[in-house]
Formats: structure tokens, C-alpha cells, sequence
């Protein structure tokens, strides 16, 4: 006769604790960023030369009948590690071997460095990512194997701004600026001179020649120009942004230290980018363009004639034109001035400039059977004005000045 009775083998439950720290040290990224000034970290993860951040897991269980325990997260019990990640905008984590936005930005720690996440990825501002990792202790006390599954506590990278002073750049003009040649003070003096006729000038500040000056300041310190900082221009082109001097580009006339005159007749739309350089990095910017004029000149008498253009055999004229309030006292400078004559309905052509004589001896400016003509002046604007050059050298005249023409 045999007798029989099942026994079990009873064990007390683990008790598991579980832990998640950045590691310190001048080695290590804190698990916080300090973003400086000029938009770099203070502290880079990213690169082959960064410092990464690296956050240390560590799993322990104990019972209470001694029955078995858990020393640390080397141990053989403790398998399938896995790491996850939550961005600030998600509403659940991913493993972060999944995640698009993680690859090549860490490495999972194995051997020794078990239960260790290496972070090398920058979190920019206003980015938060929540970081922690999962495994399984594998409890075989009972001869067969139960897992017990470990969530630890979480870590959060994020960044935050430097409290240091901010830099802070300013201008003398304003961003924007409509050009008007008509009213260039400068382009009238320049132009009688050349006709012969006596000139002065005073710089109204709104001529082609624009003077800016650039001040940057930490905190409430003026900075001093071409010392503590430079000043270097940007033409923007939709996202393109390419670097330009008064050697590359016609419209800068000039830049010294944190002074740039600007030409404005070289373009009739443009617009750049002033900005601030700190050791070799951009700290601040600010946009300036200029626009010409779209305005056509008025008149209140059109063509005027008379005695004083009047000979007998011909007929002079000359166009009175208002531009803001006044009398355009030279349009040519702005305006092209094309005469004709009107026969039959259809436009002859006679000349250009703002004076005009019709010779009234010439028969072809008459319709047949009629003693009366018409004359006619129409009016386009000048446009942007370009060098003369050749196989892009600009010519000179013997004092070194340019030859520019429109």
C-alpha cells in the first residue's frame, strides 16, 4: 500500500525597488540644458566631441523568508531591458529604439554598463522628453520561472536659457524704406552740375545714399564695434541667405566698423539682413530693405509752350511736372521723356530730354489739308541704374569714379 500527499513549495513575494538617476560629473550633461545667448548649449551632447548625459538604472528585490533576492540590475534574474521615451506632444512613451526622433542619439549600456541609457541628443527649447526603462525579473525560487515586471521612474530632459545678459541690436533706419529718385536732392545736384548750372546740397537723408548705423548692447552696456562684436550683411533671397560686401554687391556702398551706407540705385526692391557677430557667432539681427516709388508725376498744364519757345518755324516744349507738392525741377533724372507727334492717329518719334523743338517747316507732322499738329510726350520711369563694365570689370573715369548708367 502506498500513501500519497502533494505539497507545494511556498515562497514569500519579492519586494522590488527600483531607481533612475543622471550621472554627475564634469564628464556628464546634467539631465537640464543651458541654452547661451547665441543659441549653443553650454553643455553638447550631440558630435563626436559632445558630452552625453547617462542615466543609470538600478533594480533590486529582497523577501521576507530569505528565500531569494535580487542584488542589483547586473544581476542574471534581471532581462529585457527596455528603454522608452515620451516627447512632451505624445500621449503615450515608444522604445526608443523605434523612435524616429532617436536614431544614432543614444546607446544602451550592456556587460558592465548594464541597466545604463548613454543620451547624445540636445533637446531644444520648449522640448520636453520624459525618459525611463522596463524590465523583467525572472523569479525561478519555485523551480519554475514567474516574471515580474519593473517599470522605474521617469527622468526628464529639457532645456532652459542662460540667465546672463541678452545681447540687443539696434538700427538708425527703419526697416523698410520707399525711394523716391525724383526728390534725390543728391541726384538733382550731380545732375545740374553736370549741365553747368550752379548747385549746393544738404543731405536731407533721404537720398540713393543711405547711412545706417548698427549699436549692440549686453544687458545695458554698449558694446564697442569691430572690437566686441561685427557687423556683417546678408542678402535674403526667399530661404536662401548668402553673405555680401561693397565688393560683391553694387547696393553697399561702404561698411566700417558699425557704419554701412547703402546705395539704392543699384536695385529697386531688395531687402538684407544687418547682422551681429560675437566670437564668430551670430547673436543678433535685424531686416532692412528699401522699395522704389511706383508714383507717377502730375500736372496741372501738361505741355507748356509759348512766346519764349517760339521762333516762327518752330515750336518748343517742355513738360511742367508735380511730385508730392512741388514742381519736379529736372525729371529727367528719374523719368525717361519721349517726344512725338501725332499724325493720322499713329506716334512719330523725335527725340528725348525735357525740352522739345518741332520743326513746323517739316510738312510730315501736318495731316494733309490741315495747318495743325499735335505733340506728344510720354512718360516711363528710369528704372535701376547698373555699371558699365566688360567681363565684369566696372570702368572708371580718370578720378576713379564709376560709369553708371539707367
Amino acid at each position: 500500500m502506498e500513501l500519497t500527499q502533494r505539497f507545494r513549495r511556498h515562497v514569500a513575494p519579492y519586494d522590488v525597488f527600483s531607481s533612475l538617476k543622471v550621472v554627475p560629473g564634469t564628464n556628464f550633461c546634467p539631465a537640464i540644458q543651458t541654452i547661451k545667448y547665441d543659441g549653443t548649449y553650454s553643455t553638447d551632447r550631440e558630435g563626436a566631441t559632445g558630452t552625453p548625459s547617462v542615466i543609470a538604472s538600478d533594480v533590486s528585490a529582497t523577501s521576507a523568508d530569505d528565500s531569494g533576492s535580487v542584488n542589483s540590475v547586473l544581476d542574471a534574474q534581471v532581462t529585457n531591458i527596455k528603454w522608452y521615451v515620451q516627447k512632451g506632444s505624445e500621449n503615450k512613451g515608444k522604445d526608443i529604439e523605434t523612435h524616429s526622433e532617436w536614431a544614432n542619439s543614444f546607446e544602451i549600456g550592456s556587460g558592465a554598463e548594464k541597466g545604463r541609457l548613454i543620451v547624445k541628443k540636445n533637446v531644444p527649447a520648449g522640448t520636453t522628453w520624459k525618459i525611463w526603462m522596463e524590465c523583467d525579473i525572472s523569479d525561478n525560487r519555485r523551480g519554475y520561472t514567474v516574471p515580474i515586471h519593473v517599470v522605474t521612474e521617469s527622468v526628464m530632459l529639457f532645456s532652459v536659457a542662460d540667465a546672463t545678459d541678452r545681447y540687443t541690436m539696434s538700427i538708425d533706419r527703419p526697416s523698410a524704406e520707399v525711394y523716391e529718385p525724383a526728390l534725390d536732392k543728391r541726384l538733382l545736384h550731380q545732375y545740374k552740375l553736370s549741365l553747368g548750372e550752379e548747385s549746393t546740397f544738404a543731405d536731407d537723408g533721404n537720398t540713393y545714399l543711405r547711412v545706417m548705423h548698427v549699436q549692440l548692447k549686453r544687458g545695458g552696456t554698449v558694446l564697442t564695434p569691430a572690437t566686441d562684436y561685427q557687423v556683417k550683411i546678408f542678402k535674403v533671397s526667399g530661404a536662401t541667405r548668402t553673405e555680401v560686401t561693397s565688393a560683391s554687391d553694387s547696393c553697399i556702398k561702404n561698411v566700417a566698423a558699425n557704419e554701412i551706407t547703402f546705395n539704392l540705385l543699384f536695385s529697386e526692391k531688395v531687402t538684407y539682413q544687418i547682422a551681429c557677430f560675437v566670437d564668430g557667432k551670430e547673436v543678433s539681427h535685424k531686416v532692412y530693405g528699401w522699395t522704389w516709388s511706383s508714383e507717377y508725376p502730375t500736372t496741372d498744364e501738361g505741355i507748356v509752350g509759348g512766346a519764349t519757345y517760339n521762333d516762327g518755324d518752330s515750336q518748343s516744349y517742355r513738360p511742367k511736372l508735380n511730385l508730392a507738392g512741388s514742381v519736379i525741377e529736372h525729371p529727367s533724372i528719374a523719368f525717361a521723356l519721349n517726344w512725338y507727334y501725332r499724325k493720322n492717329g499713329a506716334d512719330n518719334y523725335v527725340g528725348s530730354g525735357e525740352v522739345q523743338t518741332f520743326n513746323l517747316k517739316n510738312s510730315n507732322m501736318f495731316a494733309s489739308g490741315s495747318s495743325e499738329g499735335e505733340a506728344v510726350l510720354k512718360i516711363t520711369k528710369r528704372g535701376a541704374f547698373k555699371h558699365l563694365a566688360s567681363g565684369g570689370r566696372r570702368y572708371t573715369d580718370g578720378n576713379g569714379n564709376y560709369y553708371i548708367e539707367n
